[in-house]
Order: C-alpha cells, then sequence, then structure tokens
C-alpha cells in the first residue's frame, strides 16, 4: 500500500478514537447532570459541541490539504488542533472524571506529534506548488504567509465567539432583546470587520484601517468585560473568555502586521492567478 495513503489511514484512526472516548465523556456527563436534576447549561453545551465542530473542522482542513495541496488549510488544522488542546487540557482539573478528558487528549497528542513527524511526506508537494507559482519572491512569500494566518486566526477567533452564543441560545440562557442590546457593539464590529475582510485582495488601506480598527475594538471590549464582570464570573467563563481575548489578541498582531505590509504585491498576485 503506498506509504501516503497508510499516513492517512493512521491519522484518521487517531481521529476516531478521539470521537469514541469523547463521545463516552459527554454521555457520561449529561447523564450525571441529569441524574441530579441539573439543567444542562450552557457551557456544557459549548463544551461538547465545540469538541464535535473542531474535531469535524480539523479533520475537514487536513483532509483538504492533504488532498488539494493547499496550504491554508493546514494552517487552520494546526490552529484549530492546538486550541482545541489547550481548551480540553485547561478544563482537566474541574472535570467530573479527568481520566476520560486525557483518554481523548492522548491520542490528539499522539496525532499531532505524527504528523509532524510525517510533515515532509506531504507538506513537501504543498510547498512545491505554492513556491512554483510564487518563484524566488520572498516579499511576496512573506506577505502570503501573514495574509493566511491572518485569514486562519479571523476564521477561529469568530468562530468560537459565536459557538457561546450560540450554546446559549440551545440551552435557553439567551434572551434576544437583551442580548441584542449588551452585544450590539460587539456583533456590530465583528460584521463590518468580516466586510471588510471580502475585499482585503483589493490592498485598500482605508478597508485595512477600518478593519485594524474593529478587531482592536474587539480586543478592547472582551477585556473590559472580563475586568468589570471578572468578581462574578463562573470559572469555564473566565477560561474561556480568557482563551477568546487570547485569540483575539493574536488575530490583532496578524492584522497589524498584514496593514505594515500592504503593497507587497498582493493584489497582483490575486489578479494574475484570479484568486
Amino acid at each position: 500500500m503506498n506509504r501516503i495513503l497508510i499516513f492517512y489511514l493512521i491519522y484518521c484512526c487517531f481521529n476516531l478514537v478521539e470521537i469514541i472516548v469523547y463521545t463516552i465523556y459527554a454521555k457520561l456527563l449529561i447523564n450525571h447532570l441529569l441524574d441530579m436534576g441539573i439543567k444542562i447549561y450552557g457551557s456544557v453545551i459549548y463544551g461538547v459541541s465545540g469538541f464535535f465542530f473542531g474535531n469535524f473542522v480539523s479533520f475537514t482542513s487536513f483532509s483538504y490539504a492533504f488532498l488539494a495541496l493547499n496550504h491554508q488549510a493546514l494552517l487552520l488544522y494546526f490552529y484549530f488542533t492546538i486550541f482545541i488542546f489547550l481548551n480540553s487540557a485547561l478544563l482537566i482539573p474541574f472535570s467530573k472524571k479527568p481520566y476520560l478528558i486525557l483518554g481523548f487528549l492522548l491520542p490528539l497528542i499522539f496525532e499531532f506529534l505524527f504528523v509532524l513527524k510525517n510533515f515532509d511526506l506531504f507538506a513537501r508537494k504543498i510547498i512545491f506548488q505554492r513556491n512554483k507559482k510564487l518563484g524566488s519572491n520572498l516579499k511576496l512569500k512573506r506577505a502570503l504567509n501573514i495574509r493566511s494566518m491572518t485569514m486562519v486566526t479571523r476564521t477561529v477567533a469568530y468562530i468560537y465567539i459565536y459557538r457561546m452564543l450560540f450554546a446559549n441560545f440551545v440551552a435557553g440562557e439567551v434572551y434576544p432583546k437583551q442580548s441584542h442590546k449588551n452585544n450590539y457593539l460587539l456583533h456590530s464590529l465583528i460584521g463590518i470587520d468580516l466586510l471588510c475582510s471580502l475585499y482585503e485582495k483589493y490592498e485598500n488601506k482605508i478597508i485595512k484601517t477600518i478593519s485594524w480598527l474593529c478587531v482592536l475594538g474587539i480586543s478592547i471590549f472582551i477585556m473590559m468585560v472580563m475586568i468589570l464582570k471578572w468578581h462574578c464570573m463562573k470559572r469555564f467563563d473566565k477560561i474561556r473568555m480568557g482563551q477568546d481575548l487570547a485569540r483575539m489578541i493574536i488575530y490583532f498582531c496578524f492584522t497589524t502586521y498584514d496593514f505594515y505590509i500592504l503593497g507587497s504585491g498582493l493584489k497582483e498576485y490575486h489578479r494574475t492567478y484570479n484568486v
């Protein structure tokens, strides 16, 4: 059998083990809450739905990168996998059955190390295809790397923010009028930034400035909420908001660098290859 195919099948096996063990953990956790007569709250739905959604995105990203030789999908896989690991690891001290969390964290660690060990096996083709288009233009390569990471960090940051909103809505903890009133500024800034991101390839300074200001505003908003509500927040919410802030700061750093490299040839690159 082809070595590359064996590598992908082993990766799929690691992924399957993670899903099976986490399904067992989620079932035990939900049954425990129901037996105690406790309503399933938003943080539980956030954690359970988040793992399966994150696992789906990371698996799909890696598969797309592997089959279509797409470097952005590969970056998304690494970034998502790291945050899945960090989120799960931080919840171990507060878990009812920590050994079950370790049961799916260990396959995740082995999967990540396995991918890194065999990185050259599949990444060589991805890098070759990309360099074939770019040639020896190091400035353009650096600009594309930053732009790709900006897109990845944006995607992950906003997915996690809206994931909590979805979890609270399912759990019945969101009241539309109150939520709209309290979070209008946050959702407006996110909407403006996403709208600006549609025109990234045109390398317009005004659009990039608006995007940069929106990301800065979102980061400050999350920071202020954490400061003002820290004393009355649950431990899980502190961890979640801390991670949201960390993701936004990372996104802000890449957005700042992306603004700095305007005029590096990205506009001509998009026009030439129609991407």
